[in-house]
């Protein structure tokens, strides 16, 4: 988040419309994949996204069994104006912490970090998505991670 972000005051008029992008998101969502990273893994996953009181901030929950492993994380998205962009913190419960950055256009978000990327795709209904995950080990060099596919579940 830019520095100017963080220090301003809140908005009179409430969130903006960028903020309420994020509502395509909102609810709880059955995800289920497989990993891409030389081994074939299946991933299965509930999703939970709900606004923070205020509607400036929201929260991404992540429960999920990933061949035998248990994961959950925890991250929260915003809008930075100045950035035109969505900052995403995740922190998880394998020790892992990241940051990301999000763009939309229409109905396609695009989500960069250093080490992992990916094309969000929320179809036409808002009832599914498909994320289409890459990483990379020094930030230029892409290889394919995890295809996973979202069903809207409430």
């Amino acid at each position: 988040m830019s520095e100017n972000s963080a220090n301003s005051t809140p908005q009179p008029n409430g969130p903006s419309k960028e903020h309420k992008l994020l509502d395509v998101l909102v609810g709880k969502w059955n995800a289920e994949g497989i990993t891409k990273d030389g081994r074939t893994v299946a991933i299965h996953a509930v999703d939970t996204y709900e606004w923070l009181p205020g509607g400036y901030f929201m929260m991404h929950r992540t429960a999920a069994r990933v061949g035998d492993d248990e994961y959950e994380s925890v991250e929260i998205i915003g809008y930075d104006a100045e950035l035109k962009a969505y900052p995403m913190r995740f922190f998880d419960s394998w020790g892992q912490t990241g940051t990301y950055q999000a763009t939309v256009h229409a109905n396609i978000w695009k989500i960069v970090g250093d080490s992992g990327r990916a094309t969000l795709v929320v179809s036409d209904d808002g009832q599914s998505m498909t994320a289409n995950w890459e990483m990379s080990p020094n930030g230029s060099d892409w290889h394919p991670w995890m295809d996973l596919k979202l069903t809207k579940a409430t």
